[in-house]
Order: structure tokens, then C-alpha cells, then sequence
């Protein structure tokens, strides 16, 4: 997510988020963000026919419980970021062993 999400309302310097500003961050539907609110799974305060979570509040959902808990956005924002780390890495080692390879060949090959 490239668009910093600006918080709709500050009070006594707490961020609060809506559900048009979840549903960004979060990537699910509104009717989603408002199950999850419902059933307490972020915590949040409804004033009126308005849900509010503080930034406290989502940063304990988006950092708490087993990756599986949370929403598929997310989910496959993680398994990208593990396959990149995961690549990078391979790349490395390859390189290396190419490398290795290539001066062991070019040593084998100069004494012949």
C-alpha cells in the first residue's frame, strides 16, 4: 500500500480510523470490516451509527495472533514478503556456487 491513510478524527493525540478508512488499509469490504467490528475482533467504539478504532487498536490487530487470523490482504502481503526474502537468498547462494564453480573450472582448465 503506497497511499498513507490519513485518521478522520485526532483526539488528545489518538489517531481514529472509520470504516471507509479499513476497509482501504485492510482491503476487505465494508460489510467485512463491519463483521470483524461486531465480533470484536478489532476493538473499536461505536458512537452512533459509526465505528471508530483507534490507531492503538489496529496496530493490535494487524501485529497480534496467527498469520491465518488475519485478513487475505494481509496474508498474501506476508507469504510475498517471505517468497522475495526467500528468493533473494536463493539468487545468493546460487551465485555463489556458480562463482565457486566457474574459478574451480577456470584453475582445472589454465593447468591442463
Amino acid at each position: 500500500m503506497n497511499k498513507k491513510i490519513i485518521p478522520k478524527k485526532i483526539m488528545r493525540g489518538m489517531k481514529f480510523f472509520n470504516v471507509p478508512d479499513l476497509t482501504e488499509i485492510l482491503g476487505l469490504a465494508p460489510l467485512a470490516v463491519r463483521d470483524y467490528l461486531r465480533k470484536g475482533k478489532i476493538k473499536a467504539v461505536k458512537i452512533g451509527k459509526r465505528w471508530w478504532v483507534s490507531d492503538k487498536n489496529l496496530n493490535a490487530f494487524l501485529n497480534a495472533g496467527a498469520i491465518f487470523d488475519k485478513p487475505d490482504k494481509i496474508i498474501l502481503d506476508t507469504i510475498q514478503e517471505g517468497l522475495e526474502e526467500r528468493d533473494e537468498k536463493l539468487k545468493k547462494e546460487l551465485t555463489e556456487v556458480f562463482l565457486k564453480q566457474l574459478s574451480e573450472n577456470y584453475i582445472i582448465t589454465k593447468k591442463s
